[in-house]
């Protein structure tokens, strides 16, 4: 979930040889190697070593190792420190490009800066913006007030519209998870300046990630039914462009609370069908329904970032259990097919995910292991590189959330990775295979250079 999330990235095409994973052990790091074209252990001769194992490959110049001790030696996809956000940003997640300038729009929920058991939070919720230079900057911060208990936005997915507005996910489970959380739509001038922000829609579960595809915005409800009490039933649900432009925070879209999880093809996990077979009944919003299998990975969470391919095909990762699915659309823009695309033992947990229309990859955030996979066309899952638990000194991952053009967002040959570092237990997430344990600072933006 995203109170699950881990580190946002935007990311680069990878050049042209064939990649496998290579790792070293817990302490170490993993990466890829390659036959061929870019050469092994990185690009275009890039040369690792360190001891503590790791993969190799032939092609160009270069070996690749592990390190011990949570490093690896010049290791060619070794992630470096972006920005330091400090305490303004303490649990970075959504990013996406302003169109209209070079800033990297993000989103800061700033959920886990509390300190002791009072509930007392460190810095509000906020929208920030990095600069071309790499400087953190305010973008927008006055978002509308919720009216459950504490009373604070929780900023997650984010993406601009066709209108030009820029459109939040309200995460608002962590505090209630009673159906309160939102989507707002932040309204932006001719200039690019945001201005004021509404309420678009309101009644959604756990609004996580969200992205616009055509004149159709899609956003995931990570925890939509609460029937099983346990969870394991996520969706996606569909709004047109025109009822959004029609809503305001004074008549938003309501979502009907829908009363059944169950749904065709649910029980092997992954895909299923957007309309429950037992009776239940689903807003008309809901686009899809899928199913998060048990014992899998982390827990039951479902459906959390998503992504299109160049070819408008859909896709969404399962925080729970890691599972891909994929929906493709017919001539109308209607569903027409929802199948499993990855279900992989390597990759147990998806955060964000993002399609690079270079290489044709989806990139993978998985919080559970602090590692960044990359999915093929062909749904064959490598890691780019996984570290150990740390504190994101360095720029090492720290609990990462989600790829973008800016989630992970890609910027020149920069694979950009926001680290939400919230702390499996402090997200009462009980999972002993989740290497990040506790939030902390620095609170950090990492890059990794792809090229």
């Amino acid at each position: 979930m995203r109170h699950t999330k881990s580190a946002v990235f935007l990311i680069l095409a990878f050049g042209q040889g064939t990649f496998t994973s290579g790792c070293s052990d817990d302490s170490g790091a993993t990466y890829p190697s390659g036959s061929g074209g870019a050469g092994s252990g990185g690009h275009a001769g890039a040369t690792t070593s360190g001891a503590g194992g790791g993969g190799a490959g032939t092609g160009g110049a270069g070996t690749g190792g592990g390190g011990a001790g949570g490093t690896l030696d010049g290791g060619a996809y070794r992630p470096s420190l972006l920005i330091d956000l400090g305490d303004a940003c303490n649990t970075p997640d959504g990013m996406r490009k302003d169109p209209k300038s070079t800033d990297i729009i993000l989103s800061c929920p700033n959920f886990f800066g509390k300190t002791g058991d009072a509930g007392m939070f460190s810095a509000p919720p906020a929208l920030m913006k990095i600069t071309a230079d790499n400087k953190l900057e305010p973008y927008f911060s006055d978002l509308p007030v919720p009216p459950n208990a504490p009373g604070r936005a929780g900023p997650m997915g984010i993406d601009f519209g066709p209108d030009g507005n820029l459109y939040v996910c309200d995460h608002q489970y962590r505090y209630d998870t009673n159906y309160k959380s939102r989507v707002l739509r932040v309204n932006v001038d001719a200039m690019g300046k945001p201005t004021s922000a509404d309420v678009v829609v309101d009644g959604i579960r756990l609004s996580n990630g969200l992205m616009w595809n055509k004149d159709y915005l899609y956003v995931t409800d990570t925890w939509a039914f609460d029937d099983p009490p346990a969870g394991g039933k996520s969706a996606i649900y569909r709004f047109s462009r025109t009822e959004l432009a029609a809503a305001n925070t004074n008549n938003p879209i309501h979502i009907q609370k829908p009363t059944s999880g169950a749904a065709d093809g649910g029980a092997e996990g992954g895909a299923t069908d957007a309309a429950p077979s037992d009776g239940g009944t689903v807003d008309p919003h809901m686009f899809a329904q899928l199913s998060t299998v048990a014992g899998r990975g982390v827990n039951l969470a479902g459906a959390d970032g998503i992504t299109f391919d160049d070819q408008g095909n859909l896709y969404t990762g399962n925080f729970g259990d890691g599972i891909i699915t994929k929906i493709t659309f017919d001539a109308q823009g209607n569903k027409a097919s929802q199948s499993i695309f990855v279900q992989d033992a390597s990759l147990t947990c998806a955060d964000g995910i993002f399609f690079d229309v270079t290489s044709k990859n989806i990139y993978a955030a998985d919080s559970q292991r602090n590692a960044i996979k990359v999915i093929s066309p062909a749904g064959a899952v490598t890691t780019l590189w996984e570290n150990a638990d740390t504190t994101g000194e360095a720029g090492l991952l720290d609990q990462p959330a989600e790829p973008t053009t800016a989630e992970p967002t890609i910027r020149g040959n920069d694979l950009i990775i926001a680290n939400f570092d919230a702390g499996f237990s402090a997200m009462q997430i009980m999972d002993n295979n989740a290497k990040n344990t506790a939030p902390d600072a620095p609170h950090t933006i990492s890059v990794i250079k792809l090229r």
